[in-house]
């Protein structure tokens, strides 16, 4: 059975494309891209989930 149309696979597949863009515009390069991938979204959904 396919996933590819559960509409939480569709919107982090488009948000992961969008992220990977965002890097690539800002021209990102070294440990930049580590947090950008990695730290940043962690602190951001953190952030969201505080009372």
């Amino acid at each position: 059975m396919s996933d590819s149309n559960n509409p939480a696979v569709s919107s982090g597949t488009i948000w992961l494309i969008g992220w990977l863009f965002a890097i690539g515009f800002a021209k990102l390069t070294g440990w930049s891209i580590f947090f950008a991938l990695f730290v940043w979204p962690y602190y951001l959904g953190a952030a969201a989930v505080k009372p």
